[in-house]
């Protein structure tokens, strides 16, 4: 600290220059120390005069004259410090939920911490939040009166790629679909969301517009869903994963009996065991499929590996090295038409006509209160267009089921050139159905054949065609009988 000696007492002043205090000699006699001393150690000092310090002097000599000295410094003067602003800050925009950790005042006993988002997508055009440009600075006063300048430098938020500022200056908006990410001021748009680890408690659920790369696995119970594509390097636990468009799993899809793997596009993966997995597009599995529900609508291939156990729909079919295990495990494939498609337009059906008997009768009860409408008291009508709302929503749900039943019936059609390519062997007691057709494999079946639907001597038969010697080995299939579709049109 910097001191100025003076007698009876001196001045001692902070090295920022903010605070000065008195300090008094304690073999001075008090009755010898003055108002009038302090001042002029002051005044010596050249500390700036203000009314709060003339206050602070005038207390400080009126506790003195009671001969009472105070043993150390004592603050007699203090300056303002510079106030460098505030930087430029950024709200994001609360549709978008909570970039991690508890929302204030909420119970964590009842926090869903697998959808406490720490990643944050947006669409096109969204709205990701607010920015705010930096506070004004304001200059301090030192104890001598002296001006004191901010040091620190205010920073704004630095809009960078793929996001722009709206016509009211401060709503920012996304150019693309993507993740936010904003790195102290920096703010960003990623076209592709990248998770640097496993998809668990540390990202949370992840629901993007835009593709999605995840540098791990997906843990048991998340989910990853993506308006686009998604890769995993690692694995697909017990987890949930669907893409409008293609899924790519470097490691296996492990379900343990509660994951679940959906897509639009193509999925490929290097084993799947004990999952659920619907495909519009082709499936591609490098080594074995266990133990899994599979659909898809177009092709299935496990050309190096094995499919055992679980039920397997490939509308058109596919290529598998070898189907079902010398164990016997229970092992069924169909490809063609999927009869059980029949079971789902009867339960459909079921639904559909308990959802209008439903809404009829709601339709029977209010109709004397619509007849009577102006008689009704104001809670009357209320409920009575509750009624109607009703009726109309049950409505709504039984035209939806028609028109996924109409989708179902598209879809039963007999596919032409179906057929299933065996590579290795088909295992014995191996079930398949083709179109409307089904066999039971009862010995062990050498490839490689193509299992497919043909005419022979004008009877249709489910035929193994060798593809070496070309030669055709009909086999004894049982014919499922299936409803006219021409009646459900």
């Amino acid at each position: 600290m910097d001191t100025t000696e003076t007698s009876p007492c001196k001045l001692v002043i902070s090295r920022d220059r903010l605070e000065a205090s008195l300090e008094f000699d304690p073999s001075y006699d008090p009755a010898a120390i003055g108002r009038e001393d302090m001042v002029r150690v002051l005044t010596e000092g050249k500390i700036h005069f203000t009314p709060g310090l003339e206050k602070r002097v005038d207390k400080l000599a009126s506790i003195i004259k009671t001969g009472k000295v105070p043993p150390g410094p004592v603050l007699i003067a203090k300056g303002r410090p510079a106030d460098p602003g505030g930087n430029g800050r950024f709200e994001l925009s609360p549709e978008l939920g909570s970039a991690g950790g508890e929302a204030e005042g909420e119970d964590p006993e009842r926090i869903n911490f697998y959808e406490n988002h720490r990643i944050i997508t947006v669409a096109e055009g969204e709205v990701i939040g607010k920015v705010f440009p930096p506070s004004p600075a304001q200059v301090g006063q030192d104890v001598y009166g002296l001006p004191i300048k901010p040091k620190a430098k205010r920073v704004e938020i630095s809009l960078g790629k793929n996001v722009y500022l709206d016509s009211d200056g401060t709503t920012v908006r996304a150019k693309c679909d993507g993740r936010v990410l904003q790195k102290s001021f920096d703010l960003d748009v990623h076209e592709v969301l990248e998770v640097a680890g496993n998809v668990d408690f540390a990202s949370g659920n992840i629901d993007s517009a835009s593709d999605v790369l995840v540098r791990g696995s997906v843990l048991d119970l998340f989910s990853v869903k993506s308006r686009k594509s998604i890769e995993v390097t690692g694995n697909v636990d017990a987890a949930t994963v669907e893409a409008q468009v293609d899924i790519l799993v470097r490691g296996g899809i492990c379900g343990k009996e509660k994951g679940k793997v959906i897509c639009q596009g193509e999925l490929r993966a290097k084993f799947c065991d004990s999952s659920e997995i619907h495909c519009d597009g082709n499936i591609h599995v490098a080594k074995e499929v266990i133990n899994c529900d599979i659909r898809t609508e177009q092709s299935l291939f496990v050309v190096s590996g094995s499919l055992i156990g679980g039920r397997t729909h490939a509308r058109n079919g596919g290529e598998i090295k070898v189907l079902g295990s010398d164990a016997g495990v229970r092992t069924h494939i169909g490809i063609g038409m999927d009869p059980t498609i029949f079971t789902s337009m009867k339960g459909i059906d079921e639904k559909v006509k308990s959802l209008r008997e439903t809404a009829e009768k709601i339709r029977t009860a209010v109709k004397p209160l619509l007849d009577s409408l102006r008689r009704l008291t104001p809670d009357q009508r209320e409920k009575a267009t509750e009624l109607v709302f009703q009726a109309d929503d049950l409505e709504a749900q039984a035209i939806s089921l028609e028109e996924e039943k109409v989708k179902l019936i598209q879809s039963a059609t007999p596919v032409e050139g179906a057929s299933l390519l065996i590579t290795g062997r088909v295992c014995e007691g191996v079930s398949i159905t083709v179109d409307n057709y089904s066999l039971r494999f009862e010995k062990e079946l050498k490839g490689p054949v193509r299992i497919e639907k043909r005419k022979v001597k004008n009877v249709t038969e489910i035929v193994g065609v060798n593809q070496i010697s070309g030669s055709i080995q009909v086999f004894p299939a049982r014919k499922i009988d299936l409803p006219d579709l021409r009646e459900e049109a």
